[in-house]
């Protein structure tokens, strides 16, 4: 009888205990006046918009080089053709110099920069400090075998006039520095992250350079006045000539950008301690407003160096043979994803393009708007190092996947509309 008796009270303890838990559990509903909260999400399936960025440092006249480093970060194929789709290609000059293929490494780049725009795509070429170095007549890193490939100085010469080959080249398709949109969305003042752009150039932007705003524009019109005053003046190459010096038509603000802590020669972002670098990164990004400050210029043969949380990168690792550094691009990897309610219709989204960039590197886009209001988003952005430091393997037109090295890696969230 006793034990019975526990029986019946076991299993009353056990019912009681089952309508506790569903009392307590969240299923149950709540009063029609409680309010429900749902829990924003991040549509990971699709994301509205998608962009890639590879950029590639001083090349110093290696066309093998250049086609090597091209294919491992997944700009061209066997045939050298464009497979970056409606990527953004940047290199930041120094492409002469050093090395004998700089005509054919010129012409190069102009038939890619056609491919690419051909695919949806766009090739930004910079201007670097050896570039305005033959413009000047400067030619003491300018090779024998360099010369042959003209037949003969006075055609090199030729070619680095405003109607010659190179000189054409430089004035049309060439500039000092370029800013980069990640994505197209015009920000609202709720974003965590005011600046979805990336500056790029040869050497680096100091804090006192005179005309850094409004950016780019600025320094782009006052280097292509540089650039047309030292391809017009014809100066003697030296050597074998004596070197002749700046045009004497320059302004003062022409001639700043070559002084020896121009933009065009600065160096600061690679040597300075890392909490002035940083402080003048800041300032400068604040100013001329970009999240990142992109330059070569200073080599590191060991790899690329990100400095300031990923905020200063530096590229230039060698890839010419005249150093046999480590072959390397950065990817810079965007993805903007709408963040919703569970509930909230997605119907008036529709897949956007990335933006493009005008000759004068001002932005322009084609986008199909929908939406007028401010939406909430997700930004991820992946900047990568692609890095090959065994340089024989790379050799002939096969493919060599580089080591992918994280440099910076998150997410922020930002309001505003795609336009």
């Amino acid at each position: 009888m006793a034990v019975m008796i526990t029986r019946i009270q076991f299993i009353l303890f056990v019912l009681t205990a089952i309508v506790i838990l569903l009392i307590l559990s969240p299923s149950t509903s709540l009063p029609s006046n409680s309010p429900v909260a749902k829990e924003p999400i991040a549509d990971d399936s699709d994301p509205i918009f998608f962009s890639q960025i590879i950029a590639v440092g001083d090349l110093h006249g290696s066309l093998p080089t250049a086609k090597r480093v091209f294919r491992m970060a997944g700009v061209i194929d066997r045939q050298d053709r464009w497979i970056l789709g409606n990527g953004t290609l940047v290199q930041t000059g120094d492409i002469v110099d050093r090395g004998h293929d700089t005509i054919e490494l010129y012409r190069f780049m102009e038939s890619l920069r056609s491919d690419a725009i051909k695919n949806g795509g766009q090739f930004l070429s910079l201007l670097g400090n050896h570039e305005i170095m033959n413009a000047l007549g400067d030619w003491r890193y300018v090779t024998h075998d360099d010369i042959k490939t003209y037949d003969g100085l006075q055609n090199r010469r030729q070619a680095l006039s405003p109607r010659g080959e190179l000189g054409k080249m430089w004035l049309s398709n060439y500039s000092l520095t370029a800013k980069v949109p990640l994505h197209p969305l015009k920000l609202g003042s709720e974003s965590s992250s005011p600046y979805p752009a990336v500056s790029f150039i040869h050497a680096g932007l100091p804090t006192y350079a005179p005309n850094l705003t409004p950016y780019p524009q600025a320094l782009n019109e006052l280097a292509k006045s540089f650039l047309w005053k030292a391809l017009d003046e014809q100066a003697n190459p030296s050597p074998p000539y004596p070197y002749s010096g700046l045009p004497s038509t320059l302004t003062p603000d022409e001639a700043h950008l070559w002084g020896g802590e121009g933009v065009l020669w600065y160096r600061g972002y690679a040597t300075d301690p890392d909490v002035e670098a940083c402080r003048n990164a800041k300032e400068v990004m604040s100013r001329i407003g970009v999240r990142r400050l992109v330059m070569g210029h200073t080599p590191n043969f060991e790899g690329m160096v990100s400095r300031c949380d990923g905020a200063i990168l530096l590229i230039d690792t060698g890839i010419s043979p005249a150093y046999s550094g480590t072959l390397s691009a950065l990817s810079i990897k965007t993805t903007l994803r709408s963040l919703t309610s569970r509930d909230q219709p997605k119907e008036g989204l529709k897949r956007r393009y990335p933006p493009r960039i005008s000759l004068d590197h001002s932005l322009e886009t084609e986008i199909d708007v929908e939406r007028t209001q401010q939406d909430k988003w997700i930004e991820t952005e992946l900047v990568e190092a692609i890095e090959l430091p065994d340089r024989t393997s790379a050799e002939g037109n096969e493919r060599v996947e580089g080591r992918r090295r994280v440099l910076w890696h998150g997410s922020n969230r930002l309001q505003g509309t795609l336009g």
